[in-house]
């Protein structure tokens, strides 16, 4: 794991991912992102459980889709206008 960002998101990213490796009954992270940008800053820590991101706009889905294949076990759920898809 890298050192941590020096901004709030990336404590709160980095604490996730420490978390996450010091306990083996965690199984994923998630996180809520209007951006991605928390989503990217989580994957670039290389967590050993899979990333969830839950975001309200679609187009930040897909561009998390785009780069999904960079990042080792993220997984993206996008929200639509009618409800979560998967």
């Amino acid at each position: 794991m890298s050192r941590p960002p020096g901004t709030d998101t990336g404590a709160l990213a980095y604490a996730a991912v420490t978390l996450a490796a010091a306990h083996e009954e965690i199984t994923a992270i998630a996180c809520y992102t209007r951006t991605g940008r928390t989503a990217r800053m989580l994957a670039s820590l290389r967590p050993r459980v899979p990333v969830i991101a839950f975001s309200p706009d679609p187009e930040v889905g897909s561009r998390l889709a785009l780069i999904n294949g960079s990042f080792r076990g993220c997984r993206w759920l996008l929200t639509s206008r009618t409800g979560w898809v998967v």
